[in-house]
């Protein structure tokens, strides 16, 4: 007992040891963790005021050259000194570099103020573009050595004055007449549950985003152009602000059709325009007082709300009659509404149009019994898939107020591949059965376009231009040229039985192309291998933050 007492004696202190040490260590974490976030607490602070002072600076951006614009009395430089007085930004930590802006680079034409001094400029070029950068230093003040070691860092930001412009690009735009609206109206109904209704009152109903926005119902309350981009509202607080919006320009009849239509829309549905408005940061006012149109709003908000990303609508065939051809079914998907952009110039946005499924059931006899007799059955499925179109706003032409918008129409792309029943007969001999297989399809390239709009006649919903083909069909894409034919399991060349069919299916294409295909494009106001494009608005020298 003793010898054990003693043992534990000897230990007494270790723990205090380890303590001490593990103190150490804490503390210098703890040192370390504060100096690090005064520099990153310095860092914001930096960047805020480099932020707050590039958009001032910016807005002394007025047309003159560079050397206009610097020394003790330019523009710039007075906006710079009085923008970091008025944040407390030491005018000392100020660098100032005027230039110019393409995408995301930033190329300097001439430094007014280097560390708080003013330095003489002459450049004769015209800045559209100020980078302000704004530095500051943190001692560290738990560092050991003599002196302390200080962290410099800078903060950059650029203010640029750009030209935004608005457009939309998609398969349909305003061109909706009675002709039409049995198929649309199963678009909507499908999405919004409303009994088939006229929607040409809706054609002319054209809103702005500050208008839906400044007649939310009180329950929503006003919100902002970005705000409404941002926020989503039921279908029907929708629909009550562009009734409301519409009433106040005097478009009763828009405003009395939708509130014939608000009685049947979703109670659970909510939209969001920004899932296919794209406002670039610094168009917020071209977006705000572009012209929409209504109809085109919801139809888009109605696609969106799809859960499956298309709408699924059954075409009705009954009244086709093609010789040959017992039954058909055929279906459309739009796989996306049309997309709005607005923003500068390289801006993009891309929208995939429709897929269109025909499925003609076959029943046809060929050829002269006592010589060479066909009897064909089965289905001949096509697809035909229009893969969208992609527009860049290429130019804002302020001189001659105006956007022009390129366009790329992609692929469009057409497939079958079928295996029909052939029963032959020749000289009166049965031949037996026989297979056709068909295995065909083609392929469009991709098209660019330009198209340019004058302001203010081509702007609005109304005004929108076509690109690409608007014609294209079935037989235009697809010639069977050969088959293979089997018989009896066997592969046998049957070139006189090829030469009564594939005429023959080359005829039911041509069919479908007159009776169905064409009419079922312009109904529902596709463009296969082409698009519509509408001018929205443009903004000349808007100001924003590009870094």
């Amino acid at each position: 007992m003793f010898r054990w007492c003693r043992r534990r004696d000897d230990e007494a202190g270790a723990v205090l040891v380890v303590v001490c040490i593990a103190m150490v260590a804490m503390i210098g974490a703890t040192g370390l963790a504060i100096d690090v976030g005064r520099v990153t607490v310095n860092n914001r602070t930096l960047q805020a005021g480099a932020d707050v002072i590039a958009l001032d600076a910016g807005r002394a951006l007025n047309g003159q050259t560079a050397a206009q614009l610097s020394g003790s009395s330019g523009a710039v430089v007075l906006a710079v000194q009085s923008s970091a007085t008025r944040n407390k930004v030491p005018f000392a930590n100020l660098t100032v570099d005027l230039g110019t802006m393409t995408g995301t680079t930033f190329t300097t034409i001439a430094t007014p103020v280097i560390n708080g001094a003013i330095q003489t400029v002459t450049s004769a070029t015209v800045p559209k573009a100020v980078r302000v950068s704004a530095g500051g230093s943190v001692a560290f003040l738990f560092d050991m050595a003599s002196p302390h070691t200080v962290k410099q860092t800078t903060r950059s930001a650029i203010a640029s004055m750009d030209n935004y412009g608005g457009f939309s690009i998609g398969s349909w735009l305003a061109s909706i007449s009675g002709s039409t609206n049995s198929i649309l109206g199963s678009l909507f109904g499908d999405a919004f549950h409303l009994n088939v209704v006229s929607y040409s009152g809706l054609v002319n109903g054209n809103v702005t985003l500050q208008a839906l926005g400044l007649n939310m119902p009180a329950s929503v309350g006003v919100l902002s152009p970005t705000q409404l981009l941002n926020t989503s509202i039921s279908v029907n607080n929708f629909m009550l602000a562009a009734i409301s919006a519409l009433n106040a320009q005097g478009n009763t009849t828009a405003a009395n059709l939708l509130n014939s239509m608000i009685l049947n829309a979703s109670a659970t549905g909510t939209v969001k325009l920004g899932d296919f408005i794209n406002v670039a940061a610094g168009a917020e006012n071209a977006a705000a007082s572009a012209s929409l149109n209504v109809l085109q709003l919801l139809t888009a908000s109605a696609m969106v709300m799809e859960k499956n990303g298309g709408h699924a609508l059954s075409i009705p065939t009954t009244t086709i009659s093609i010789p040959g051809v017992t039954s058909i079914t055929a279906s459309a998907t739009v796989i996306e509404p049309p997309q709005y952009y607005f923003g500068p110039v390289g801006g993009s946005v891309s929208t995939a149009q429709v897929r269109l499924s025909i499925n003609p059931v076959i029943n046809l006899s060929l050829g002269v019994p006592a010589v060479l007799a066909v009897a064909i059955n089965g289905a001949l499925p096509l697809d035909l898939t229009a893969a969208g179109a992609t527009g860049t706003l290429s130019a804002v032409n302020c001189a001659t107020p105006g956007i022009t918008v390129g366009s790329v129409t992609q692929a469009v792309n057409l497939n079958t591949s079928v295996s029909l029943g052939l029963d032959v007969t020749a000289l009166f001999l049965h031949l037996g059965l026989a297979q056709l297989n068909l295995a065909a399809g083609a392929k469009t390239t991709a098209n660019p376009y330009s198209t340019t709009f004058s302001y203010p006649g081509e702007f609005g919903p109304s005004q929108a231009k076509s690109v690409g083909s608007s014609t294209l069909g079935l037989s235009g894409l697809l010639n069977i040229s050969s088959a293979n034919i089997s018989l009896l399991g066997l592969g046998v060349s049957l070139t006189a039985v090829a030469n009564l069919v594939v005429p023959a299916i080359n005829g039911i294409l041509g069919n479908l192309d007159s009776l169905l295909t064409l009419p079922l494009v312009q109904a529902l106001g596709v463009k296969f291998g082409g698009a519509d494009i509408a001018a929205l608005g443009y903004t000349c020298n808007g100001l924003r933050l590009a870094g």
